[in-house]
């Protein structure tokens, strides 16, 4: 797709940064802290704010089937890495946009991929780690909730 033609696994190609881009300067030094702070930070269910100076992300985002925006990818050595995003975190907050209600269509996921990149730096992003346990309890869930919604519509047939 284009450039600026976002899609539900294809994310704004500007913010994985090009195989000969260097990194952003500020990432070799803050490297041991990130770490450290990226074992504690990505601890599942914990919700943080991860701060973006000038230069690309190091990380791509994609629209679920739910509607929600998850971390599609994390450039090894990048800014997300340093900073402790991981692929998978959901995205609760990009700047002042508040994206946690899911829900999302295809015209808001272009509002969002547009206000990424218009945004102004620091760029602050709230991401959340989901566990594999949550997500799988969550998908538990909606498996019932479709068949008991099934179940609903069929009962007036049964009673009547």
């Amino acid at each position: 797709p284009p450039r600026d033609a976002p899609s539900e696994d294809a994310p704004p190609s500007e913010d994985a940064p090009s195989d000969d881009a260097p990194p952003p300067p500020d990432v070799e030094r803050s490297e041991a802290v990130a770490s450290d702070a990226a074992r504690v930070e990505a601890a599942p269910g914990l919700e943080r704010t991860v701060s973006f100076d000038e230069g690309p992300l190091g990380l791509t985002m994609r629209r679920t089937k739910q509607g929600r925006v998850v971390v599609h990818s994390v450039a090894s050595g990048g800014r997300a890495e340093a900073l402790g995003v991981v692929v998978g975190d959901r995205v609760e907050r990009l700047g002042d946009l508040d994206v946690r209600r899911g829900g999302l269509d295809k015209a808001d996921w272009t509002r969002v991929v547009q206000h990424v990149k218009a945004a102004s730096r620091p760029l602050d992003i709230v991401v959340k780690t989901v566990s594999d346990d949550a997500l799988d309890a969550a998908a538990a869930a909606a498996k019932v909730a479709a068949v008991l919604a099934l179940k609903m519509a069929a009962l007036p047939a049964l009673l009547g």
